[in-house]
């Protein structure tokens, strides 16, 4: 799976592509929203 952030104005819109299966579709997901939330993003 494919995780591709882009923004809008304050908010971060992930675009995401591939198949989103239980595993690592699910971490690679997981993993971007926790980064994206450490670095303050919260829309």
């Amino acid at each position: 799976m494919l995780v591709n952030p882009r923004r809008l104005d304050d908010v971060v819109i992930l675009d995401l592509s591939g198949r989103i299966t239980m595993g690592e579709g699910t971490l690679v997901l997981r993993d971007r929203i926790g980064k994206l939330l450490a670095a303050g993003h919260q829309k």
